[in-house]
């Protein structure tokens, strides 16, 4: 299946299961599927199984959302504990559309108790409380931790999974490694549960083969406290001054532990020139991702890093912000330079990034999963040096094999049943199910905002814009998301077109994508609001989705309407 069926999947109102190898863009289509709700008006709960997995979709960790905490399965008695919690009350009752990512670590127990939470707080004894799930992950990757039990049940055994029956949507393009690279062809043996000789050949040729050029690799262990060791040896062999940079933290305290938890940024980050370093958060707009390494080689005049990257360019890693949201506000932050260490990582840890290189010894894998998951996390074979191996390090578990089977054919199905439609007939559907969740019809960024004066909240972004901050900050100072401090930059442009924006202009190149989209689209009165403005739809659709939502706003501070 296709991203762009997949994501009119979710826009219909099913619950689904969002699957696919890694690199196919599941994230990708879960931030559309959020960015498309949330400029309806409709905020979704975004959740997923670990505080890393949470920090890569801006959410929060699916025990802390859901007031499990630490448990793994709930009693009647927990139910009657959790029903007193008035804030819980008002988090599920405004929940139209439950996000979980990384479901593969969710267990058939936890999975259970979620539906028995959801049934009660919602007054509904529909499957979760008849809200709309999005289930995403592979279960190819890390399983759930079993603590008692030397049984694994995954979430798919889950009663509720069975009730909920989700609409199984499995990607199949991949992003992440190129089309014809051999690493492809290993990992497609790995998922068939047949290894062939041509992979293993291919395996051999990557023993002890380390990159020609200077900027190291990254070293993938199975356990923390070989991490731990080989990056502090490393370090401690530069002689070149040490530079220290701390959390800054805002927010509730409680809040502030469970976002920390999912951070793989230290709490104080020691960095030398020479460092070997790993961005672990993604800036398309500065040139790096989750996974992206490279060497300090020197610190700016503001005392920030000076990064030197693959491709020969340098980056100056300034401070970025992880958050916790709740229906738009901003409730816990941690803001930090965007590194770490990357002389070594736990393949734990390296779940949901994407490696340039990486060295790796297979000998000592001790999870069913673990050495797909080390292998999965390069863009190409030749990124890898592998140091150690055992055969049983790509063994996975015969379930999840043949649960994979079923998961291919059931949604080749779908996807040949729903690429018939008629996109009239889908429209509408799409139309109905937004009325039906009280969301707009009309994308909400862009309408008649009422009277022509700013109200206060768009003052005050405005004083903030004129004091030179940029949209990042002014969010973090009031307590607000970005894209809602876009919504107000609009508003302000329409009150005051030749308003200076200073810090907040888009990217020429980006204002120039929307420039052609609304160029176009403004020749039919349809795709434009009553006050001539473009319909957000409208140039979403132009530019193919290629662009979110909140780039198309932002875009629009630059374009002449």
């Amino acid at each position: 299946m296709n991203q762009k069926t997949a994501l009119n999947i979710m826009k219909s109102g099913q619950s689904v299961f969002l699957t696919g190898q890694a690199g196919t863009g599941k994230t990708h289509v879960l931030n559309e599927y959020i960015g498309f709700l949330r400029s309806h008006g409709i905020e979704p709960a975004i959740t997923a199984s670990t505080g890393i997995a949470a920090t890569h979709i801006g959410g929060s960790t699916i025990h802390s959302w859901s007031g499990m905490g630490i448990k793994n399965s709930i009693s009647e008695y927990d139910l009657e504990i959790l029903q007193e919690k008035q804030y819980l009350w008002k988090r599920m009752q405004s929940t139209k559309v439950l996000i979980l990512d990384e479901v593969s670590m969710i267990s058939s127990e936890f999975l259970d108790s979620l539906d028995m939470i959801l049934k009660m707080f919602l007054q509904n004894q529909k499957p979760f409380g008849g809200i709309q799930v999005i289930f995403s992950g592979d279960f190819f990757q890390l399983p759930p931790v079993q603590k008692n039990s030397q049984v694994i049940r995954y979430a798919w055994e889950a009663k509720s999974w069975g009730k909920l029956n989700p609409t199984i949507c499995y990607l199949s393009k991949q992003f992440r490694q190129t089309e014809h690279d051999s690493l492809n062809y290993i990992l497609a043996d790995i998922r068939d549960g047949e290894i062939s000789e041509e992979s293993m050949n291919y395996l051999r040729g990557r023993y002890k083969k380390y990159p020609t050029d200077n900027l190291g690799t990254t070293k993938l262990y199975t356990h923390n406290v070989d991490v731990d060791a080989e990056n502090n040896k490393e370090l401690e062999k530069l002689d070149s001054k040490p530079h220290f940079y701390e959390y800054k933290t805002k927010g509730s305290k409680k809040l502030l532990e469970t976002l920390a938890k999912g951070l793989i940024v230290p709490e104080v980050l020691q960095l030398k020139k020479k460092a070997r370093v790993m961005f672990v958060k993604n800036n398309y707009e500065k040139g790096y991702m989750n996974g992206t390494t490279g060497t300090v080689i020197d610190f700016s005049p503001a005392g920030y890093p000076m990064v030197a990257v693959k491709k020969g360019t340098v980056i100056e890693a300034s401070e970025e912000t992880w958050a916790v949201e709740e229906g738009g506000k901003i409730l816990a932050s941690v803001s930090q330079v965007p590194l770490r260490l990357a002389w070594a990582i736990t393949v734990h840890k390296s779940q949901g990034l994407s490696l340039d290189r990486a060295e790796m010894d297979l000998s000592r894998t001790f999870t069913p999963g673990q050495g797909y998951v080390a292998l999965s996390r390069l863009r190409e074979l030749e990124g890898l040096t592998l140091l150690g191996f055992n055969p049983s390090a790509l063994v996975i578990d015969p379930k999840v094999l043949e649960y994979d089977k079923d998961l291919k054919r059931t949604s080749k199905e779908i996807a040949h049943e729903f690429d018939e439609i008629p996109a009239a007939k889908l429209e509408k559907t799409i139309e109905k199910r937004l009325e039906s969740i009280g969301g707009s019809k009309e994308v909400v960024a862009i309408k008649d905002q009422g009277p022509q004066e700013l109200g206060q909240t768009h003052r005050e972004t405005r004083r903030l814009v004129s004091d030179g901050l940029t949209i990042r900050k002014i969010a973090l100072t009031r307590g607000l998301k970005e894209e809602t401090i876009l919504e107000h930059l609009l508003l302000i442009k329409k009150h005051d077109p030749a308003f200076d924006f200073k810090n907040t202009e888009p990217d020429e190149s980006l204002v120039e994508s929307v420039q052609e989209a609304y160029d176009q689209i403004k020749k039919d009165p349809d795709n434009l609001l009553s006050d001539g403005s473009p319909k957000l739809s409208a140039i979403h659709s132009e530019v193919d989705g290629v662009l979110g939502y909140a780039d198309i706003k932002w875009g629009l501070l630059g374009v002449k309407l």
